[in-house]
Parts: structure tokens; sequence; C-alpha cells
């Protein structure tokens, strides 16, 4: 979302507040330190990172393996929701994918950790992101090579889509990370996308 706005000066703690602690780095209670003022420009919506459901559509009807004008669809939601064999968890809201999209849950890009704050205590789970090896290696499986090399060199653009626009951004970032040019984020995602009546909807068979 930040960079979506042109915050370009923006990152991400891997692993979250866990992790930090996990290494023994230093934290802080209490009020926050007050910040100077700055001046900082507008920010604007950078159109080429987002799609809109009218893209979308427009995407559904083109075949991926004909037409080399046409994104490749990466749906972040579980494999269930996606086959259309498990629901959604939003009361109404028919499960299975848009055309032509291919199944990459979020969680093929992350790694589960665990850690005790103290001998003690329960253990907390957290996520990391994998390493950019293994990273490929989720693309591969959900890609296939050909289709793989085509996203890496340029040649091919990608778009991310999960339930509602969150975790689709785990993929985005994930791929940014391998220096992945050629990809935004469809933002409304499957709530936006299966609450219209007229969207086609594959479901498994």
């Amino acid at each position: 979302m930040f960079r979506a706005l042109g915050h370009d000066r923006s990152s991400i703690l891997n692993g979250g507040l866990p992790h930090w602690e996990a290494n023994g780095c230093t934290v802080e209670t209490g009020e926050p330190k007050p910040v100077e003022p700055i001046e900082y420009p507008p920010p604007f919506l950078d159109q080429e990172v987002i799609r809109s459901y009218e893209q979308i559509i427009s995407n559904a009807n083109r075949d991926p393996s004909t037409e080399p004008i046409a994104e490749l669809v990466l749906d972040a939601r579980p494999k269930g929701r996606y086959l259309g064999t498990d629901p959604e968890p939003r009361p109404g809201l028919p499960s299975g994918h848009i055309p032509h999209s291919l199944s990459l849950p979020f969680t093929a890009f992350l790694d589960t950790n665990t850690y005790k704050p103290t001998p003690t205590s329960e253990e907390v789970t957290y996520t990391t992101l994998r390493s950019p090896h293994k990273i490929i290696e989720s693309l591969r499986s959900a890609l296939g090579d050909e289709r793989l090399k085509e996203v890496m060199e340029g040649k091919r653009g990608v778009v991310t889509s999960c339930g509602s626009g969150m975790t689709a951004g785990v993929l985005w970032l994930g791929l940014k990370l391998l220096g992945v040019e050629n990809v935004a984020l469809y933002d409304e995602s499957w709530t936006g996308y299966a609450a219209r009546e007229s969207s086609p909807i594959v479901k498994a068979n």
C-alpha cells in the first residue's frame, strides 16, 4: 500500500516484533517519543501497481497459453477455496477462482518459526519470508519452468490476488524481492470479484 501511494522509503521488519525479540534486540515501553514534523510530498496512486475489476475481467478472457499479453493471476488463498471445495469465510460468498488464475497460497512464501521469550514461558510462533531460492521453487511448482522464466525476464506480467487484498501482498513482496518488475495487485480481490453475480467463477469438477 505504501509503495502504491508513492512512499518509496518504506520497509517491512521480516518476522515482525517476535523475530526482533527472538534475536535479543532491545524493546521499549511507554509513550513513543515525539517526531519532528517534516515536509512530505502529497501521495499519489500509481495505477500500474494495482488492477481494477474491469482489468481482471478483461484478462480472464485471455488464455495465457496462447496470448502473451495475458497476465498471470496468482491466487494466494488456500487451495480448497481456490478449487471451490472449501467455503469462503465470508457468509454468502461463493468459493472457486478466476478463469486462468493459478493457485499459490501465500504460505508457500513463508517459514514458520518459534521461540520462548523466557525459559518457562510458552512458545511464540511467527513467520518470516523464505529465502529467494525457496520462493523461486514455490513459483516453479505453481507456474512451471517456461512461465517462471517469462516472469523473471519481465516478459509476462503477474497479478496477485487473495480474499480481500491482504495476503496477496505477501506474494507481491516475494516477487519484488526476486527483482520481478512487472507485478501488480488486484486490490479488492476475491471478495469484490465473487460478490458480483456476473463474474465467471471456475470450480473443481
